[in-house]
């Protein structure tokens, strides 16, 4: 048997710890992830419930979907109803949202012209459906469900630490 001598011992071990230190490197690298932004543009048709005509609503939405896969963001919308009546009354509305890239909930303000008042909106915003409630300073009160052509937001890679 060949005597091995202390320098060839800690040669080994020096080999080996840098063999194990770069697969776990590799191994947590596979699992760092970064942010991603996005601005999207969809299109979707509302439903109010009561008295009320379904809307064509167009909505811009920018969002910011962090590592740990948390939405947040903000959009502007334009509900337009689908009526043939003489006093023509879109909405508009600005909400902020949060979320996860599947759901987020959404809560703003916006001004109801067919009313003429302002309201105050809440929702949650799911893959191409979402559901919520306008609130106009009157008192009244508009549920409404709607499908529409937003996915969800944006997941992140996981990028590879060098």
């Amino acid at each position: 048997m060949k005597n091995i001598n202390s320098r060839s011992l800690v040669f080994a071990a020096s080999i080996l710890a840098v063999s194990i230190g770069g697969s776990l490197t590799a191994w947590a690298g596979s699992i760092v992830a970064t942010g991603i932004s996005q601005t999207s543009a969809s299109i979707g048709l509302r439903f109010e419930f009561g008295d009320n005509a379904p809307e064509i609503v167009g909505t811009v939405r920018q969002t910011y979907t962090d590592a740990s896969h948390t939405v947040t963001g903000g959009l502007a919308e334009l509900a337009i109803p689908l009526t043939n009546k003489k006093h023509f009354g879109p909405k508009i509305r600005a909400m902020g949202l949060v979320g996860s890239p599947s759901f987020q909930g959404e809560a703003g303000i916006g001004y109801d012209f067919a009313n003429q008042q302002p309201l105050i909106g809440i929702g949650i915003q799911g893959p191409y459906i979402e559901g919520g409630a306008n609130y106009l300073l009157d008192g009244e009160f508009h549920p409404y469900l709607g499908v529409d052509s937003y996915g969800g937001a944006p997941v992140p890679a996981p990028v590879p630490v060098a």
